[in-house]
């Protein structure tokens, strides 16, 4: 009984407001601010200007929280459109990067000074790498269409890369000199001290191998093949540089280790030279 009386207070208020409503809204029409009518108007608005205020205070954090989620959506939208913006730049500079690092790479493959100048190369693209602990090779996209064979030497612009080791159609796989069953022959650029620039099993560096340990090793000092009688590579192709010298003229041998001169993980395009030694089976 209780609940059934206060519901029908509620619908008495709100019948009230609205009849209120409707006849503001009639002496609004009919105007003036004078008189009988302007009177109860403006007592009229007293009464409900409360209430109004009241409904205004109810409603107004559902009005905010309606403009926060529709700026909430625009903000994301916005964040989301700049992110794909972003995006799009970095991939286009990523791109021009790695076209202005292939430019570089073709002029120092046009002006090698360390090539023959009878001998024929190709130019290939380092489409693919397997390198690992136990063997270090890089995929290039030329084969024997384009007259590579196998054991043909593999150069970059700053210098050997490694030779030819398997030959497809489309296709070779390059043995790089940092490979441990890749043994180079080498001479000292200063002194002319023949030697091996052997591969190591998981190191970047290249042992000198049999050099004199009475021959004075200086750091930094060239590296480049030797080109003897039989050897895989022709003579003056730059290699490597010394990096350190260790043991005494007592020792059989010196401990030289080199640095390639050749970054492999970056290099993307080398030449392929169509050499082989002296006498080699074609």
């Amino acid at each position: 009984m209780t609940a059934f009386r206060r519901g029908t207070r509620r619908r008495s208020v709100v019948l009230l407001l609205l009849v209120t409503s409707i006849t503001l809204i009639t002496l609004d029409q009919r105007g003036g601010d004078s008189g009988v009518i302007g009177e109860v108007r403006d007592r009229a608005r007293d009464v409900v200007a409360p209430m109004q205020r009241v409904v205004d205070d109810a409603f107004s954090p559902i009005d905010d929280w309606i403009d926060g989620a529709r700026r909430g959506a625009e903000i994301e939208r916005e964040n989301r459109r700049l992110r794909e913006e972003l995006s799009e730049a970095r991939g286009r500079a990523a791109s021009g990067a790695a076209a202005r690092r292939d430019v570089a790479a073709l002029r120092k493959l046009a002006g090698l000074t360390f090539v023959p100048g009878e001998v024929e190369t190709v130019v290939a693209q380092v489409v693919g790498a397997t390198p690992g602990n136990f063997e270090f090779t890089v995929e290039i996209d030329r084969g024997s269409t384009s007259g590579v064979r196998s054991g043909m030497p593999v150069v970059a612009g700053d210098g050997l890369v490694g030779r030819v080791d398997r030959v497809y159609r489309h296709r070779s796989t390059v043995l790089l000199i940092t490979d441990p069953s890749s043994g180079v022959g080498v001479r000292l650029a200063d002194s002319g001290v023949p030697g091996v620039a052997q591969g190591r099993a998981g190191r970047t560096e290249l042992a000198l191998e049999f050099v004199d340990p009475t021959t004075d090793v200086e750091e930094g000092e060239l590296v480049v093949t030797s080109g003897l009688e039989g050897s895989a590579f022709p003579p003056g192709i730059p290699v490597a540089r010394v990096s350190s010298v260790s043991g005494s003229d007592r020792a059989l041998e010196k401990r030289v280790l080199l640095r390639p001169l050749v970054d492999f993980p970056s290099t993307s395009l080398v030449k392929v030279l169509l050499w082989s030694p002296p006498g080699a089976q074609p």
